[in-house]
């Protein structure tokens, strides 16, 4: 598994594009980030094929909603049209949202006329017509939930089970979902179980720790198991997070979950990432 960061949230105090070069300084493969249509792409790319860096992912929505099924049309056409910028940026997936969010990333509509049931069923028609033309254009599009209590009230697939039931139904390889740690810590919990349980799911990663968008280690706090800290690697071995520097100058993770399934990447979207290492952590 590769690693990204999100460069709307770190490297913040340069340029836009001046982010994809301090990107690569620092070790990631590659960089994401949010709406496309307002970035100079171009501009993007050249940065990223100059520092030998990848764009790992950008939003496909462009307005619009997957919970209401009067908007369908033009939300599907919408994607399609992301799609295949996708395709002109290498990117091989794109995160998908359910809801419109306003630039402050509040939900704008919520249409509080529509029963769970029925938003539920417009999210699933939408993803079953998404799927055939993600799987043409060669692009995982992935369903993102996210947290309603810090962030995003109001956001519908706040949840990851109902995310990871879509998805089953979809039943498409280029369907998958984005597991953001930071969201469903805060949701939730119970992060190691829902991803192991469900990781044949999973299409990328996020990463940041709770609260604030912290490192995950004992300072930022994300998993706690019996006074010990720890990341499950997939495999016979386990990994346990340490503490890393405190700017984007030294150490920087390759990756924040080490798997032997081929993931595509897991993005570092809050500050002062840490280093995963493969050393053993006792059970003592």
């Amino acid at each position: 598994m590769k690693s990204s960061v999100c460069i709307e949230m770190v490297f913040t105090e340069y340029p836009f594009v001046e982010r994809i070069g301090k990107a690569a300084e620092a070790g990631f493969d590659a960089v994401e980030f949010w709406n496309w249509d307002d970035k100079d792409l171009p501009a993007i790319r050249a940065a990223a094929e100059e520092h030998g860096i990848g764009v790992a992912s950008f939003q496909s929505n462009l307005g619009g909603t997957l919970i209401h099924p009067d908007q369908r049309a033009s939300f599907v056409a919408g994607i399609e049209k992301s799609l295949g910028k996708a395709q002109e940026m290498g990117a091989g997936s794109l995160f998908l949202l359910t809801d419109e969010l306003g630039e402050d990333r509040s939900v704008r509509f919520q249409f509080p006329e529509l029963t769970d049931e029925a938003k539920y069923q417009s999210v699933l028609d939408g993803l079953k017509l998404l799927a055939p033309l993600a799987e043409d254009a060669g692009v995982t599009l992935v369903l993102e939930p996210l947290n309603t209590t810090v962030d995003h009230a109001g956001y519908y697939l706040h949840r990851s089970a109902q995310g990871f039931d879509l998805v089953r139904k979809v039943d498409s390889p280029n369907i998958r979902v984005l597991y953001d740690i930071y969201h469903m810590q805060i949701m939730e919990g119970d992060i190691i179980r829902t991803i192991t349980e469900n990781i044949q799911w999973i299409g990328h990663f996020h990463t940041a720790g709770v609260p604030g968008r912290r490192a995950i280690d004992p300072g930022g706090g994300v998993w706690r198991r019996g006074g010990s800290w720890r990341v499950r690697r997939w495999g016979p071995n386990r990994g346990r997070p340490n503490r890393g520097t405190s700017d984007y100058g030294g150490r920087l993770p390759k990756s924040a979950l080490a798997s032997k399934r081929r993931f595509t990447y897991c993005a570092v979207v809050g500050f002062r990432p840490v280093e995963v290492s493969a050393r053993p952590v006792s059970r003592g």
